[in-house]
């Protein structure tokens, strides 16, 4: 079997810059071997002393992997941590606070109704029904309606 991380004389191969590392100690990240000074964020090029985030065998800071890779609200946007509690509508998530009706918002709670149009929440109590009658809500921006994009879920 062949050693990927050693070059023609035996010595490591660092994953990063793809040179021997000839320093006196070497990092093991994931499953490669780094020179201390190749560990670096792929987005920022910063160092990474204390800790690390990969994805596809890319080294990243925190604040770059979570601006990258987040889950994002379906209601502000902003990136959800893994820590948080959430509410699901059909693929998307919401912090617990935008989980509301994008038109009259109203908090929608466990057991509620909601339609997902477009990527926004409405109660289906009446704004959804109000949304797709009345012309002056498509007017106000408020509502797009789309019969055929009518999604409704139970909320659990």
């Amino acid at each position: 079997m062949c050693d990927l991380t050693a070059g023609a004389d035996g010595r490591s191969l660092c994953t990063g810059c793809h040179r021997p590392i000839t320093d006196r100690y070497l990092l093991r990240v994931t499953d490669g071997l780094w020179h201390e000074r190749c560990v670096r964020c792929t987005a920022c090029g910063d160092a990474l002393r204390d800790r690390c985030f990969t994805r596809d065998r890319k080294l990243y800071c925190r604040r770059d992997y979570t601006d990258l890779f987040a889950v994002r609200c379906g209601g502000c946007g902003e990136a959800i941590s893994p820590a948080e509690l959430v509410m699901h509508a059909g693929a998307s998530v919401f912090h617990l606070l935008c989980f509301t009706c994008s038109v009259c918002s109203s908090r929608l709670q466990t057991g509620d109704c909601c339609v997902l149009r477009d990527g926004r929440l409405l109660c289906s109590r009446e704004d959804y029904h109000q949304c797709l009658t009345s012309p002056s809500s498509s007017d106000s921006g408020k509502c797009h309606p789309n019969p055929a994009a009518r999604f409704v879920y139970n909320v659990t």
